[in-house]
C-alpha cells in the first residue's frame, strides 16, 4: 500500500472515507494498492490521480510501516507531497481537511495511518 501525506504551508490534507468502503468514515491519508511490478512511486501517482484526479510530484519518503488489521496485514508506505497540478476532485473520500500539526492528533486516523501522524508531528514541530 501506498500513501500521500499532501503538505501545504504547514498544514496537511486529510480525507475521511465514503460510506462503503473499508474503514469508512475514518480519516486517512489518501493511497491505495500497488499493483504486481509497479513501485512505490509509480503506484502512489497511479492512486491519487485516481482517488482525487491530481497529477502529483513524489518527495520525500516517511518511510514504512506495517499494520495488523483484524482481517488483513498491509504494508503501508508513506511519501510527502508538496507539488500537484490540478483541483482535487475526490473519488473515494466525502471530505478533505487542511490540518494544522496540532490538529493532525485530534483527528480520527485510521490505526495504519496513525503512526504517520506521530512521525510527522515529530518531524515538522518546532523545537
Amino acid at each position: 500500500m501506498v500513501a500521500a501525506v499532501f503538505k501545504r504551508h504547514n498544514q496537511f490534507l486529510a480525507c475521511k472515507r465514503k460510506q462503503g468502503l473499508s474503514n469508512a468514515g475514518q480519516w486517512e491519508f489518501p493511497g491505495g494498492k500497488r499493483n504486481t511490478n509497479e513501485d512505490f512511486v509509480s503506484a502512489l501517482v497511479r492512486e491519487i490521480d485516481e482517488e482525487l484526479q491530481v497529477q502529483i510530484v513524489v518527495g520525500d519518503s516517511l518511510g514504512s510501516e506495517t499494520y495488523n488489521y483484524p482481517d488483513k496485514i498491509i504494508e503501508l508506505h508513506c511519501f510527502i507531497v508538496e507539488q500537484w497540478t490540478g483541483d482535487f476532485v475526490p473519488t473515494d473520500h466525502d471530505e478533505l481537511q487542511w490540518c494544522s500539526i496540532a490538529q493532525l492528533a485530534t483527528v480520527n486516523f485510521s490505526a495504519a495511518d496513525v503512526v504517520f501522524v506521530n512521525r510527522i508531528r515529530k518531524h515538522y514541530l518546532p523545537g
